[in-house]
């Protein structure tokens, strides 16, 4: 079965297509170029879930995400809808060490979500963040200071946890 077919079969349930299709990902049944294909064309809730089943994928095994992918998923951040975004930067979090070279432009783009109205946007901007804070890149003096300012303005306890945890980890590595 194809991506196209499980995001538009009505018999699936909206987590069931996303088990589908990472499990489709994580056993090649399904290729990774369609999922691209897929979500450069479908609508929000369709390109999220394929999203979110990158994001799955991307934390079972990372090294299935290309760099492409990842370029995709941080063009994601930009997106108005926010199941889009949150879905794009779990999955950047949990692959951008994968691709030190993409560093710069997922930080821009996290940076530029850091204060969206969204709580689940926040917390997952947060944990790419720290993922990234964590990878110690020649850009992590000014992410430190950046990330500490936002723990002020923060006002979830939970977002702030793991700024919190990131910098800590950070700090015991010096």
């Amino acid at each position: 079965m194809s991506v196209h077919a499980i995001l538009n079969n009505k018999a699936y349930k909206a987590k069931e297509k996303t088990q589908r299709l990472s499990d489709g990902l994580l056993d090649n049944t399904l290729h990774l170029s369609d999922f691209i294909a897929e979500i450069q064309l479908v609508k929000d809730p369709a390109k999220a879930t394929c999203i979110e089943a990158l994001a799955h994928v991307a934390e079972k095994n990372p090294q299935l995400i290309t760099e492409e992918t990842l370029v995709l998923l941080i063009d994601c951040l930009s997106s108005k809808a926010a199941r889009v975004k949150w879905e794009s930067a779990r999955a950047i979090g949990y692959t951008i060490s994968s691709y030190p070279n993409q560093v710069d432009y997922a930080l821009q783009q996290l940076i530029a979500n850091m204060n969206d109205e969204g709580t689940v946007v926040r917390w997952s901007i947060a944990f790419a963040l720290g993922e990234i804070l964590k990878m110690n890149p020649p850009s992590t003096i000014s992410l430190v200071s950046l990330l500490q300012q936002q723990i002020e303005k923060e006002e979830k306890k939970s977002i702030q946890k793991i700024y919190q945890q990131a910098l800590k980890q950070v700090e015991s590595s010096f």
